[in-house]
């Protein structure tokens, strides 16, 4: 599939939430809520799971649950070696401390390119030990094409980051990104599931 057709179809399954307004609605709540907002994370590690062009039941709460804190525990992993060195640099900016800051960065994105794939690697595997299969991951996303998958994970990452600037909008700002996490949700984990089923072709 081309780039946009992966949008395409990962935007009109998101819009399916608009016909079952009952879902909709306990999505967006529970995205707003802390530790609640797991279940919206485990619904797309459902999407991503089932494979299919039609949204998944909401049901079995624990299960998303426990799915969500799957993904969390992913990406914790992957981030929290180049958090603890940047806190570590505290506030003193000096020249040697800006380089290790901008390497700390740099590092930071290329593990985020193995850990999106990492994810849904682990999903459609039903194994959490698939997340660091690191040779398996790298094999995925060179079979996939390297320029497509970074501009598919570019384009991810742009959405991902205008929604969560919402956030900082005074006094509805939590309202709008609770609105719109459902959709994002959805559209990710389709994308994601389309993409990484480009090295299968």
């Amino acid at each position: 599939m081309r780039l946009e057709e992966i949008f395409s179809d990962s935007f009109d399954l998101a819009k399916k939430l608009t016909e079952d307004f009952g879902k909709l609605l306990i999505l967006m709540v529970l995205s707003i809520i802390p530790l609640l907002d797991l279940i919206v994370i485990g619904y797309g590690y459902r999407i991503v799971q089932m494979g299919r062009r039609e949204l998944p039941e909401l049901d079995n709460y624990l299960d998303l649950f426990i799915n969500g804190l799957k993904i969390i525990v992913v990406v914790i992993y992957f981030i929290t070696p180049i958090l603890l060195i940047l806190i570590s640099l505290g506030l003193k900016f000096t020249s040697v401390v800006i380089l290790i800051m901008f390497l700390s960065i740099s590092l930071l994105f290329l593990l985020a390119i193995v850990a999106a794939i990492g994810i849904v690697h682990m999903i459609v595997n039903n194994s959490m030990a698939k997340a660091f299969a690191i040779g398996e991951i790298m094999d995925i996303i060179s079979k996939i094409g390297w320029s497509k998958y970074l501009l598919w994970l570019l384009v991810v990452f742009i959405i991902s980051i205008v929604i969560s600037a919402f956030e900082s909008i005074p006094y509805i700002g939590l309202l709008i990104s609770g609105v719109l996490a459902p959709f994002y949700t959805v559209f990710a984990a389709r994308a994601s599931y389309l993409i990484y089923m480009e090295a299968k072709v």
